[in-house]
This record gives structure tokens, C-alpha cells and sequence, in this order.
């Protein structure tokens, strides 16, 4: 919470937040967010969250590499 880690909350309803946790207890979490207003989220209605830096990690892993004619039946 200190460092302030760039997050993504998916809330059951499919909506997806970005920010970072400022603090949290048994119910509720509240989400910083830059340019927007911040939010007290019920924790009931978080489907999961996970670091912002992860995403894109992972899109990066499935990006597809260059096609070769080597790979392209016919």
C-alpha cells in the first residue's frame, strides 16, 4: 500500500477499476485513482484484483511471434 502499486480490480458486475489500495479492513477496500474520484468498495463485490504491472506482463507473453513460411500449411 505504501509503493502505491498500480492495480486492477474486476468487480462481479464485469466493470473493471485501476488504482491503488490507500487502505482496507474486513469489509471495504479503498481505491485511489488518478483523475477520477475515489472509490470505498465493498469487498462482497469484487470478483478479484491483481497488479496492473501483471497484465501486462501477460499480454506480452501472448503476443504471437512473426510468421514464417516454415509454419504455414499449403
Amino acid at each position: 500500500m505504501q509503493s502505491k502499486t498500480p492495480i486492477v480490480v474486476r468487480l462481479v458486475d464485469g466493470e473493471e477499476l485501476r488504482g491503488w489500495i490507500e487502505w482496507y479492513d474486513r469489509d471495504v477496500i479503498k481505491l485511489n485513482r488518478e483523475h477520477a474520484p475515489n472509490l470505498l468498495i465493498p469487498k462482497r463485490s469484487i470478483k478479484y484484483l491483481f497488479k496492473e504491472e501483471e497484465e501486462r506482463m501477460h499480454k506480452r507473453k501472448r503476443r504471437p511471434g512473426p510468421v514464417s513460411s516454415e509454419n504455414v500449411p499449403g
